[in-house]
């Protein structure tokens, strides 16, 4: 009896031991990551698909997406530095011809006109970064209402129907600015820009068009990437379609483009009383964004 007592307690040792090997190996691995600081690592995938290999498998999915998240801020810091040198050499060029020769209302001019490039960039990467560490809106916000409200002599108001979402009015307004401001630049000179909202199948939508050709379809995606220019002249941040695609995903939803049309998706918020009836806008009389 004491013998066999004995080895059945020996058996559960090693048996013990054996099971929670895999947990230690966890343990130290996670332990060299936080040391190092480095989400590159990974930890050690158990043979056995058991809790331990789950577990194991969450936290290297965590690393990986931490990675992927320390890779874009690395590459927008990048991207930053670069598009903030081009102004600031510019800057810099003319401060030190001021210097040497005095101003000028050409030199005057151009200093204003680098300094508004600078603030705008900044006002840009500013309102990126806000909306990708913002939390969720709780707002509720009329989309119809934010349309009506768009006003400018090549703004057209197009079909409206009540709909409203789940949102951040601030942000919202400023997505919509920046799709009117999108086709104001790449659209045709003195052409119509109509501005529209409504709802299908639980969606709301809000949607910009102008009457140029818009975007080749390999450029659509391409878009609403940081620092992305389409026509390399044209004046911006390059981060106006970057900042509207942040929007609409932290509101749940998605931005996207086709053609000459760009499209904010967001869920409709379904307890919304409102007419049901859809009608052609008014034009406002508040300001132009």
């Amino acid at each position: 009896g004491l013998a066999a007592s004995a080895l059945g307690a020996v058996a559960v040792a090693i048996l013990m031991t054996r099971a929670l090997r895999p947990l230690g190996e966890l343990a130290a691995s996670a332990a060299e990551v936080e040391r190092t600081g480095d989400p590159r690592r990974r930890l050690p995938q158990p043979v056995a698909g058991d809790e331990v290999g789950t577990l194991a498998a969450t936290l290297n999915d965590m690393l990986a997406s931490l990675e992927r998240a320390r890779d874009n801020e690395r590459r927008f810091l990048a991207d930053a530095s670069h598009e903030l040198r081009t102004p600031l050499t510019a800057l810099r060029g003319n401060v030190a011809y001021l210097a040497r020769h005095g101003a000028s209302p050409e030199l005057v001019g151009e200093l204003e006109a680098d300094a508004e490039r600078l603030a705008r960039l900044a006002d840009d990467l500013l309102a990126l970064s806000r909306e990708e560490s913002a939390g969720e809106p709780t707002e509720v916000i009329r989309l119809d209402e934010l349309v009506r409200a768009a006003s400018g002599p090549r703004i057209q108001p197009g079909a409206l129907e009540p709909v409203a979402v789940k949102g951040d009015r601030a942000a919202l307004e400023r997505a919509l600015a920046n799709l009117v401001r999108n086709a104001e630049l790449y659209g045709p000179e003195g052409g119509l820009i109509t501005v529209a909202a409504g709802q299908q199948n639980g969606v709301a939508r809000l949607t910009v068009a102008d009457e140029g050709a818009g975007l080749a379809p390999e450029e659509t995606e391409q878009a609403f990437g940081r620092f992305w220019r389409g026509n390399g002249d044209k004046p911006g941040s390059g981060l106006g379609l970057a900042i509207v695609r942040a929007t609409a995903e932290r509101h749940g939803g998605r931005a996207y483009a086709e053609g000459s049309r760009f499209t904010i998706e967001l869920p409709v918020l379904r307890d919304f009383s409102g007419s049901g009836h859809r009608t052609e806008a008014q034009p406002s009389a508040k300001g132009s964004l």
